[in-house]
């Protein structure tokens, strides 16, 4: 084709078709795929560096969920705050085991129960505040927990979470919503470019088009 201008390729009819298609195409893909950021992203998700988790007792650590691989997210948080007791009976038995086991260096962690090692804390107290007590109930209150199938929520019924054992102070930032919306959006474009760019060089030989 000797006329390589874009006002010779609109006096066709094939290539008016093709260039419906092709913004029809591009609208779609453009539109559905904001549509799953704003609908399945979060705007503010948890910062996994900035965020503390802070041990209460013994040596009172204070560290990161990243920096020992805790992977704590959104829905451990309500209202974007942290609840002791809410986290407890949130399914959350191996994020607090992996907590436990930063903050007070419990061993063998992974065979114990984390209901029954809060539940002994609350009747025992902790090293720095003992509370006195009957072994007997000891005892009986763990038993309750530990023995026969319970579920979390019959656990949870034997707690007052009178002693808390962490807390987190959570921190939320856009950079995820935003690293999503501008690659995703200018990769999009970019496919877009390309694909009008190789066929303009397929029909007319050239990507540099005059009016």
């Amino acid at each position: 084709m000797e006329n390589k201008t874009t006002s010779h390729l609109n006096s066709r009819v094939w290539y008016r078709f093709l260039k419906v298609i092709y913004i029809l195409l591009f609208i779609i893909i453009l539109f559905g795929y904001n549509l799953i950021i704003f609908s399945g992203t979060e705007l503010k998700n948890l910062d996994q560096e900035k965020t503390l988790i802070i041990c209460n007792y013994k040596d009172e650590k204070v560290f990161s969920p990243k920096e020992k691989n805790i992977r704590l997210n959104n829905y451990d948080f309500k209202n974007r705050t942290f609840d002791y007791k809410d986290f407890f009976e949130g399914y959350n038995e191996y994020k607090i085991k992996d907590i436990l086991e930063n903050c007070y260096d419990m061993t063998n962690i992974s065979n114990l129960d984390v209901f029954a090692i809060q539940r002994t804390y609350e009747i025992t107290g902790t090293k720095n505040n003992k509370k006195d007590y009957d072994e007997n109930y000891l005892k009986n209150e763990i038993n309750k927990i530990i023995t026969g199938y319970k579920t979390d929520s019959e656990k949870a019924s034997y707690l007052d979470y009178s002693i808390k054992l962490f807390t987190v102070d959570p921190v939320f930032t856009h950079y995820k919503f935003l690293t999503y919306f501008f690659i995703g959006n200018l990769s999009i474009l970019l496919f877009f470019e390309i694909v009008r760019r190789v066929f303009y060089y397929i029909v007319l030989g050239t990507i540099k088009l005059k009016e």
